[in-house]
């Protein structure tokens, strides 16, 4: 009678899962570490945002653009949110009798956020601003202020927010006019930055 020898006993090999997981996660810190720097570069020197050169029947009288206008924002709003571009420009021949700020931030989510900061701010503080309300112009959530002697609207439309101080009696023009150059501004955008 013949006996085999045993079989010698084969360990399976032991997958080491812990080295790509690493490695998967080095790769996903590198990323967002490169995404972060993007948005900060961008929120450090916003770019310049159109305005358009007229609005309410008011000629365009001065403007800032990128970094200035940014500045001029956020000394508005006492706090330093970040901006990716801006604008602010003056209508009118003697007095300012209208001024329109443009802000851009990070995408869609970055402008709801900024009305909506905006928005419970003015809801919550002591500010010279009384609500009228909100209203749909156009497609676009608009909010209504009186104050200063001024009508002010605000709104967001894709990734930029827009706020309009205007005198009464030209409110509905200058909303108007607005809302149809913030429409086209963003359609232009996507087709450039798409």
């Amino acid at each position: 009678m013949r006996t085999e020898a045993p079989l010698p006993l084969v360990r399976p090999r032991r997958r080491r899962w812990w080295p790509r997981v690493l490695v998967g996660l080095g790769l996903v810190l590198l990323a967002g570490t490169l995404l972060l720097a993007g948005l900060m570069s961008s929120a450090r020197d916003p770019a310049p945002l159109p305005v358009p050169s007229q609005t309410a029947g008011l000629p365009l009288r001065t403007h800032l653009f990128g970094s200035e206008a940014a500045d001029a924002i956020r000394q508005l709003h006492r706090t330093p949110f970040p901006l990716t571009g801006a604008a602010v420009a003056i209508y009118g021949a003697d007095s300012p009798s209208a001024t329109l700020w443009v802000a851009r931030s990070w995408g869609g989510w970055g402008a709801r956020l900024l009305t909506t900061w905006m928005t419970r701010a003015i809801a919550g503080s002591d500010t010279p601003f009384t609500p009228v309300g909100s209203r749909r112009e156009q497609g676009v959530l608009v909010y209504e202020l009186t104050g200063m002697g001024q009508t002010h609207f605000y709104f967001q439309v894709g990734d930029r927010v827009y706020w309009l101080a205007v005198a009464p009696d030209q409110a509905e023009q200058g909303l108007r006019d607005l809302l149809g150059f913030a429409s086209d501004a963003t359609q232009m955008g996507k087709s450039v930055d798409d």
